[in-house]
């Protein structure tokens, strides 16, 4: 990310030139960043649906036994999970590469993002989709807590307002 930032600066005729190259590229890493973690947020909140639904639900189909239904959806949602998963946490640290590179970008919905990320505590009833997930949530929380305190450097007021939940994690 420093070196895109010095690339950009370098590259422009005049220091305005460059600040705007470098609001452009950041905007658009921005932005592409967002989609991963907005991708991964729905479908872990849509494996925590369908895991919800009723047990005693019968499938549609005759021939096809329910729990070979379950075993399907359970291999679907873990491998969506894990091919997310491993985009989420690099797109995080993205984010906050971004926010200290240039910290007027506009971070509101991403804060509440990262905040909510870290205070997720949703846990799957399959065995091995729990396993996986706790694997995936160690790291994006840790990633989060680290972007958030970036986030927190880059914009005093957001720094203000997280103080409670630092200090709600930290006493619990």
């Amino acid at each position: 990310m420093k070196a895109l930032h010095v690339l950009c600066v370098r590259k422009a005729t005049s220091e305005e030139e460059g600040d705007r190259l470098v609001s452009t590229w950041v905007e658009e890493l921005l932005e592409q960043a967002s989609m991963v973690i907005e991708s991964y947020v729905s479908l872990i909140n849509d494996s925590s649906v369908s895991q919800s639904k009723d047990p005693y639900e019968t499938p549609k189909s005759d021939r096809i036994r329910k729990k070979d239904v379950q075993n399907i959806q359970e291999k679907k949602a873990s491998a969506k999970v894990s091919n997310s998963a491993s985009q989420i946490i690099p797109a995080i640290f993205t984010i906050g590469a971004l926010v200290l590179i240039c910290p007027k970008t506009k971070i509101e919905g991403l804060a509440t993002i990262m905040q909510a990320l870290i205070t997720s505590t949703n846990k799957p009833l399959n065995c091995e989709v729990a396993l996986l997930k706790e694997e995936i949530n160690d790291g994006v929380h840790a990633q989060a807590w680290v972007t958030l305190g970036k986030m927190c450097l880059a914009n005093h007021e957001l720094a203000k307002s997280c103080v409670p939940l630092f200090l709600q994690v930290f006493f619990s």
